[in-house]
C-alpha cells in the first residue's frame, strides 16, 4: 500500500497543549503517493513527531506525516554526503550512520524528530562554531503546491536555497534531503554545577573554549548545571548500567514524578530544584559516541519557548531573566 489514510484524525502534539481534528490524515510511502496527495488538496500541512508547542500543524483539510517515508537512498563516502527520504527520524539516522562508522556533524538533545521537521524549524545543536542542523544540508527537494518537484542546491541555487531551507512547511513538502556527514567521533562529557554568578563571570571562556556547551538553570537555585562536550579520539568509558540508571530510571521515572508532584504542590518546586542540582555536585566525566552524548532521554512533558540573542548580551539577559523569575515567584 502506497498510502495509509484516515479521516477525522485527532492530532495531539507531544506537550498536549495543541489538539484538533484534521479531516484527512495521510502517511505516504512513495514520492508518487506524496505528489498525489498534494495535488488533490488545496490546503496541506505537515506533521512529524509533534514536538512544536505552537499551532504549526493545524489544518482544516489535509495533514501529512512522513513516518513511513524514511528510507536511506544513497551514501557517498568520498564526499561525505547522505541522501535520505525526509521522514527519517534523527535516531534512525544515528543508528544507520553508526553502522557505517559515520555520524551527523552536530545534534540537538532530542532524537525523536524527523529530519525534515528538524531542518524546517531551525532546530539547533550546540557549540559556538556550529550552526543549526539546516546548515548541514547540501541539497533538498520540495513538492510544490501543483505537485511539481523543485530541487534546491546550496551552491547552485544559493539565494533560493537560503530562503527555502527553513520554511516551517509553508513552501511545500520536503521530499528528499542530502546532508553533510562526518567520520564517527566521540565526545568527552563533563557535566557539573557552578555558582550562577561565577558562571556569568566565566561565560565567554566557557563558550569559546568548549566544542559544545550548554547550561541548565533551575529557578530558585544559586547553582547552574553546565555541560561541556569536547570532541576526542579517546576510548569510550561510559557504562551501559550508568546510562540505563540515568536515562531510564532517573530522567524518566524520578524526574517525571517530581514534576508531577510539583504541579500538584507548587510550593515544593524550589526544594525539588535544589535536590536536582545537588545531584550534579559530583561531576560526570565520561567519553561516549557523539550521538549518545548529544541526545538525552525524553524529558518530562513541558512547554517551552526559545529566544536568540547576541552572546555579547548574554550576561545581562541571563541576569535579568533570573531576577524576573525570582521576583515573580516571590510576589
Amino acid at each position: 500500500m502506497a498510502i495509509i489514510s484516515q479521516r477525522a484524525y485527532r492530532f495531539r502534539n507531544w506537550a498536549g497543549n495543541q489538539q484538533y481534528t484534521a479531516p484527512h490524515y495521510y502517511q505516504p510511502e512513495t514520492e508518487a503517493a506524496l505528489i498525489e496527495i498534494v495535488k488533490t488538496h488545496r490546503k496541506v500541512r505537515m506533521v512529524g513527531t509533534g514536538h512544536s508547542w505552537s499551532a504549526l500543524c493545524h489544518t482544516d483539510e489535509a495533514l501529512i506525516n512522513l513516518d513511513l517515508y524514511n528510507r536511506v537512498i544513497a551514501l557517498d563516502r568520498d564526499q561525505k554526503l547522505l541522501t535520505v527520504k525526509a521522514g527519517i527520524k534523527l535516531w534512525q539516522l544515528n543508528d544507520y550512520l553508526d553502522t557505517q562508522g559515520l555520524a551527523l556533524i552536530n545534534l540537538g538533545s532530542i532524537a525523536q524528530q524527523s529530519l525534515a521537521g528538524a531542518i524546517s524549524t531551525a532546530t539547533h545543536g550546540s557549540g559556538i562554531q556550529y550552526r543549526v542542523l539546516a546548515s548541514q544540508v547540501q541539497r533538498f527537494t520540495l513538492i510544490q503546491a501543483d505537485g511539481s518537484v523543485l530541487t534546491l542546491d546550496r551552491d547552485a541555487d544559493k539565494e533560493n536555497f537560503d530562503l527555502a531551507i527553513i520554511s516551517l512547511g509553508a513552501l511545500g513538502v520536503v521530499s528528499e534531503v542530502t546532508i553533510h556527514i562526518c567520520e564517527a567521533f566521540r565526545l568527552h562529557d563533563r557535566t557539573y554545577s557552578m555558582d550562577f554568578d561565577e558562571m556569568l563571570g566565566r561565560l565567554d571562556e566557557l563558550v569559546t573554549t568548549t566544542d559544545h556547551f550548554k547550561m541548565w538553570w533551575f529557578p530558585h537555585v544559586d547553582d547552574i548545571v553546565l555541560y561541556q562536550y569536547q570532541r576526542t579520539t579517546a576510548t569510550a568509558n561510559d557504562s551501559r548500567l550508568r546510562q540505563w540508571l540515568m536515562d531510564e530510571v532517573l530522567s524518566v521515572l524520578v524526574y517525571r514524578f517530581l514534576v508531577w508532584i510539583g504541579n500538584l504542590l507548587p510550593s515544593l518546586r524550589p526544594t525539588f530544584n535544589k535536590l536536582l542540582v545537588l545531584s550534579f555536585r559530583s561531576p560526570l566525566d565520561r567519553i561516549e559516541k557523539s550521538y549518545r552524548v548529544f541526545n538525552v532521554a525524553d524529558p518530562p512533558i513541558h512547554r517551552e519557548a526559545e529566544w536568540a540573542f547576541d552572546l555579547r548580551d548574554a550576561k545581562e539577559v541571563l541576569s535579568a531573566y533570573r531576577k524576573m523569575i525570582d521576583e515573580r515567584s516571590a510576589s
